[in-house]
């Protein structure tokens, strides 16, 4: 299909919501099992490319691509983490929503957008996203983490702990 196949889960300190560390990027090998060997390799070398510190390179093979299947969401989900990645949080939003439009029933990319938002002082406008992927995938718990994080940032204390909470559950 052309289509480079999602990863299941999102680098770690995305996850977290926490300020990216450029070199300590970690990315789950779920791939999916269509996926060719080519497309496994493309994969593999952007995620490996992010990790590394080089986000630019990743971003530069990510819009080539993109040139070829501007539709193409799982590239522009990695486009918008290559952005966030290099503290470009608008951009990181603006790839992130055009992925979501493409495809919008991946939990992780309403996770990214929801983390994305949140960072970039958007905070009020993180919630949807992060509801999104708690509703896509109950057991994501690292959206209930961001979730939580994002009522405490804005004072919503106990809907904060009614939102850990669930995702203890």
């Amino acid at each position: 299909s052309g289509h480079i196949a999602a990863r299941r889960h999102l680098p770690r300190h995305f996850i977290l919501g926490q300020v990216p560390s450029h070199h300590n990027v970690s990315v789950s090998p779920n791939v999916r099992p269509h996926m060719t060997t080519v497309q496994h390799t493309a994969q593999n070398r952007i995620v490996e490319l992010i990790q590394s510190g080089r986000a630019e390179l990743a971003l530069s093979l990510l819009h080539r691509h993109l040139r070829e299947q501007p539709r193409d969401w799982y590239a522009l989900y990695m486009s918008g983490v290559a952005f966030r990645a290099l503290g470009r949080l608008d951009e990181a939003v603006v790839r992130l929503s055009e992925a979501i439009s493409a495809k919008n029933d991946e939990a992780p990319v309403h996770l990214a957008l929801g983390i994305a938002l949140q960072l970039s002082g958007k905070i009020e406008s993180a919630i949807p996203s992060l509801l999104a992927a708690i509703k896509l995938k109950p057991d994501l718990y690292e959206a209930y983490n961001s979730l939580g994080i994002t009522y405490k940032r804005l004072g919503r204390y106990k809907e904060a702990i009614d939102t850990y909470d669930q995702g203890i559950e």
